[in-house]
């Protein structure tokens, strides 16, 4: 029963934030979050890296991880434009694909499309990890 009223509680605030911005994000409803400027492959990296684990960590797909994989995906996009425009050449067609993958994530999880959203997770999760950049030693 517990766990019933706590997917409902869940289910609730999910939908209170899509249809409310303004309490999501305070009096600045208009920007969605404030972002920090990418400036740096290092900067870049520490964001992939940090949001990358955070997707991680979600294991069940609901309305409420559904809507934060979502505001992940914000931050994780522009660590990954960083990438696709100061990578070589070479590398910066992978990362174009990976900010495709990102993008297909993005739209998922933002409408509460949870199959899709894990169809573009595992596939994000297999590039993420097979990748091999070369400003890393």
């Amino acid at each position: 029963m517990q766990k019933l009223i706590n997917s409902v509680l869940g289910l609730f605030w999910a939908i209170v934030l899509m249809f409310s911005p303004s309490l999501a994000l305070g009096d600045d409803a208009v920007r969605h979050l404030e972002l920090e400027e990418v400036t740096s492959f290092e900067v870049a990296e520490d964001i992939f890296s940090a949001d990358t684990e955070r997707l991680k960590a979600i294991s069940e797909l609901n309305p409420a991880t559904l809507h934060d994989i979502h505001f992940i995906t914000y931050s994780l996009e522009t660590a990954v434009a960083f990438f696709v425009n100061n990578s070589h050449s070479e590398e910066s067609a992978y990362y174009q694909e990976l900010a495709e993958v990102v993008e297909e994530i993005h739209i998922a999880s933002e409408n509460g499309r949870a199959e899709e959203t894990r169809d573009h997770l595992d596939r994000y999760f297999a590039m993420a990890e097979a990748r091999e950049p070369s400003w890393v030693d």
